[in-house]
Formats: structure tokens, sequence, C-alpha cells
């Protein structure tokens, strides 16, 4: 860590006039980061700016520190994609589903994790939701759920909902133990929490970067493990997206043997200088720390929340723990969330409750700040 908390805090200058603690939903971004985004936009302004050798260096060095980040063996292993829907569809429409196989997927997964693998229905693939009644979503529960028929189990590092944290490596160990793999929603938990995809043996990740990586939006990245990588065959084809995209009218559709071959024409480049600025963040803080840091705020806050009788929804065993506090006041939270708003104070308001998410910059009178306010308006 070559970072202190006031040096990081220093990045946001919206910690001066409000209690943000949204990163579960869009974060803003730093300092770092909107001057390196405008630095690229005054260039361009100046003059013409090709899609030249500068950008793809910056390009390529963007991959090196998102494997770094999430501990992949090689960059290689890395597409640069504008959202997480977009990387989940690359594995969803590039892995060689046969008709009858099956995709379990846990019944209370956000979106984006979702609708990719139903759009396989018109290809004969089925897909089964697990049921999920409580905070836990573990090999025990998921076991009667597993079929001779499942090739992929489609989950969330962290659920949107209360914040449950997912033990990967038991998971792919049990996928791996059936023949099938595992494929991971990152967004919640890259950038809040530490993540090893060599270690854990993960199939394929994918997450955008506008949360928890205090990103902009339209960036994201997914990650195909080696075994994966070879079985996967990319759905579109683009110019970038092959072995030698400048020889220009030498049309021989050879791919690249790296991720990158699901990386297809011109990207968002403005928005991944802005996501290169934001990882230099993390990576000078330290994942480690950023992580100690998220986890004894949500475990202080918990606490605090409990104490005035709070209803909470989230877990409380420590290796289940995540940027994440859901909590209940009343059957509809929805008044309690507009009074937060009129007092500066920015939580989400998900099915009827209320959603916490404090990232690392975040202090302990801020989330104080918050119980203060949540008890005056419930008089």
């Amino acid at each position: 860590m070559s970072m202190n908390l006031a040096d990081v805090r220093g990045e946001f200058s919206h910690t001066r006039k409000m209690v943000y603690l949204e990163h579960a939903a869009v974060a803003p971004l730093p300092v770092r980061t909107v001057q390196a985004m405008q630095t690229f936009l005054t260039k361009r302004h100046a003059g013409p700016v090709k899609f030249d050798e500068e950008n793809i260096a910056h390009l390529a060095q963007l991959r090196q520190k998102l494997a770094q980040l999430i501990q992949a063996d090689s960059a290689d292993r890395i597409a640069l994609v504008p959202n997480t829907s977009t990387g989940i569809n690359i594995f969803a429409q590039g892995f060689p589903f046969q008709p009858g196989d099956r995709i379990l997927i846990p019944s209370i997964e956000f979106p984006s994790n979702v609708y990719p693998y139903l759009n396989l229905r018109r290809k004969g693939v089925k897909v089964d939701f697990l049921p999920v009644s409580g905070k836990e979503i573990t090999r025990e529960i998921i076991a009667p759920h597993f079929t001779p028929h499942t090739r992929v189990l489609a989950i969330s590092f962290v659920q949107f909902t209360n914040g449950f944290r997912a033990n990967l490596k038991e998971l792919a160990d049990f996928c791996h133990a059936r023949g099938a793999f595992l494929a991971v929603d990152g967004i919640q938990g890259v950038g809040a929490l530490q993540m090893n995809v060599r270690d854990w043996d993960i199939d394929f990740l994918a997450a955008g970067g506008h949360k928890w990586l205090l990103s902009p939006m339209g960036t994201g990245f997914a990650y195909l493990a080696p075994a994966l990588l070879e079985k996967i065959s990319p759905a579109f084809a683009g110019w970038l997206s092959v072995e030698n995209p400048w020889n220009l009218l030498d049309f021989q559709l050879r791919f690249l043997s790296s991720a990158q071959k699901f990386e297809l024409g011109t990207t968002n480049i403005l928005g991944f200088r802005g996501m290169s600025e934001s990882l230099d963040l993390f990576l000078e803080f330290g994942p480690k720390a950023v992580q100690d840091r998220i986890l004894h705020l949500t475990a202080f806050l918990s606490e605090k929340l409990q104490a005035m009788g709070a209803t909470l929804l989230s877990p409380t065993r420590e290796e289940q723990r995540s940027g994440i506090v859901s909590f209940a006041l009343s059957e509809d939270d929805a008044p309690l969330h507009q009074a937060l708003i009129r007092k500066k104070i920015f939580l989400s308001y998900r099915l009827k409750h209320l959603r916490a998410s404090p990232h690392f910059y975040n202090t302990e009178d801020e989330l104080l700040a918050v119980v203060d306010a949540l008890k005056k308006q419930r008089g």
C-alpha cells in the first residue's frame, strides 16, 4: 500500500457535500480518472487522432492491470468489453452448447446474468432456476438441483440483493468434479473484494467497471480460463479480432488466440483511459487493503443498524460478507429512502428496502451520519 486514506479521499470531491453509499449502483469517478479523460478529449479536440500505437499500447497496459487485479496468469485471458451483459454473452453465445444441455442459475440473480442464458432456449438449451429462500447459496443447496446434463453454473460473486459472497473456489471444484463449468458475474465483487481467478480455478468471469471499480460507464472486461478460451468460438467477428488486422485486403478469418478475439473494432478509448487510472488507485492502495477496509465498514454499519432495531437482510458470517449491507426498517422503506436523499445521504432502494454499499474511501463518521438520520426519521 503506497497511499493513505486521506490521499484516497482527496480523489473524491463529493465527500465534502454528501454521504454517498451507492457504489453497488453507479460509483463516482476519482479526480485522476476525470483528468485523464479530459486530457484525452483535449488532445482529440486539438487535431487528428488515429487509432494508433499509443492507444493500442494503452489498451494492452489496461489488460495487464486487470490481469494483476484478478490474479490471472496472463493478460491474454482478458477481453475488454463495454459491460457485464456483453461479457456474459461472449460466453453464452460462444460455448458449444447442445440441445438438452442445462444451465443452473440462482433465482435471485441480476438480469444481466439471466437473459443471455434464457436467450439460448431457442437452441434447445434449458435453464433451471435454483430456488433461493435464505441468505446463502452454498454447494449443499446447489447439489440437489445439479443434473447429469448441467453444463454450467452461472452465479454472481456477490449477490446484488443481499450482498452474499459466494465461495467461488468451492463452487468451481464442485462443478469441475461433475464435468461442468463455473461462469461468474463479478460486477458486485471485483474492486471491492480480492479475486484470484487462477487459484480459485474460475472458468469465466465478467464485470462492468462503473460500480466498485470506480470507472466510467461503458467499460468492463471478461476473463476466460485457458481451457475455456479454446472452447469458446466468437459469435461475432470484427476487423480487430483477427491475427493481422492491418493487412486490410487479405480476408483471412484467422482469429487471435488470445481473448482479444472477442474485441471487434474501435472501442471506448475514452472510457478505458479513465478505467486505467481508476485501476491505478486500487493497485496503489492495495487490493487486500481495499477489501479489509470495506469489510470493516460493512461490519461497523451492520452492528449499528442492528443496535437500532433494523432487520439485517445481509449475511453476517465473515466469509460471506461483502461491500453490500441490505436492511429493513419497515415493510416498505421508500419514505425513508426519500428522506435520506433530502439530507444528501445516498443509499439504494431495492426490493422495498435499503441497500448501503460503502467503498474504501468512506468513513465511520459517514456511516454514523446515516444511522443518526435514520433514527431521527423514525422518531
